[in-house]
């Protein structure tokens, strides 16, 4: 007895005889309404991370030009700090009051003279900083009688000549010996073993513009000058105002008891509002009197 098998699928015959499968249920795609809506949904979500990130963007770089903005106020602050808090204007040292700059003497060299040489104008020291250049301005003092305080001074002059090392003197330590000019010959005869010898450089601190922008700068003597912290909001960014010891402006240098400095940074950056970001910083640093 012949057996068929039989297809779970319904069969009819084609146009050759053939029988063909007639498939229960169609697979449906997506229309083209369905696929424009997924698109513009896609499309919404992405720019909406885009302007996230272009937000983020904005912060981070504003959080950062803050920061850098108080470093380098801070840091302007620090330098003028430590260089004015030596000046004494009733010394003399303050040579200069602006309101964009200020001008002093400052130590860098210092010894202790250990032999004269009047004849020569020749003074041997210990050193106990830096070395003294030729060129530079020096500061000695002068005793006379140790026994008379009226008659003690300071002697300005200038280094004419200087080598290392000293034969007339026995102390250990870096030994140097300097050429004077200008130091009045009748001064030789009051400087005695052991008078403190400086060096009296100029140095110029204020608003300098270098390349188009204003930075707190320095300049020694007649030399370059050499910018340090910026770039300043514009030559007002850095202001001095010179007090006495009451606390109100003065513009006699020997009465002034303090230097009220205020540094103002500028950011090429801008803030939410679309302003530049900026800092400012105002301290009072007391002289040494």
């Amino acid at each position: 007895m012949k057996h068929e098998s039989r297809s779970p699928l319904r069969t009819r015959l084609g146009g050759s005889g053939n029988p063909m499968p007639i498939r229960l249920a169609q697979r449906r795609g997506l229309t083209l309404v369905e696929l424009l809506i997924a698109m513009v949904a896609a499309g919404i979500v992405v720019a909406a991370a885009y302007q996230l990130l272009l937000t983020n963007q904005r912060l981070y770089t504003v959080q950062r030009e803050n920061v850098v903005g108080h470093q380098t106020i801070r840091a302007g602050s620090e330098i003028l700090f430590s260089e004015l808090r030596e000046v004494s204007p009733g010394e003399g040292d303050l040579l200069g009051m602006q309101e964009r700059q200020v001008t002093f003497r400052a130590l860098r060299a210092f010894g202790l003279v250990c032999h004269v040489n009047a004849s020569q104008s020749r003074l041997s020291m210990v050193v106990l900083s830096d070395q003294f250049d030729v060129g530079q301005g020096i500061a000695v003092f002068v005793e006379n009688e140790p026994e008379i305080a009226s008659d003690d001074f300071w002697a300005e002059a200038s280094v004419q000549n200087a080598s290392s090392g000293a034969s007339n003197c026995t102390q250990s330590g870096t030994l140097q010996t300097i050429t004077t000019s200008g130091l009045a010959g009748g001064a030789y005869d009051g400087i005695r073993p052991g008078a403190p010898i400086r060096s009296l450089d100029s140095y110029v601190y204020g608003a300098f513009q270098v390349a188009g922008e204003w930075y707190l700068g320095r300049r020694v003597g007649g030399g370059t000058v050499t910018p340090l912290v910026g770039p300043l909001d514009g030559e007002e960014g850095l202001r001095f105002q010179y007090l006495d010891a009451a606390g109100s402006p003065t513009t006699t240098a020997a009465n002034v008891r303090r230097i009220r400095i205020t540094l103002e940074t500028r950011s090429g950056a801008l803030d939410g509002q679309g302003q530049a970001i900026n800092d400012v910083l105002t301290t009072d640093v007391f002289l040494r009197n």
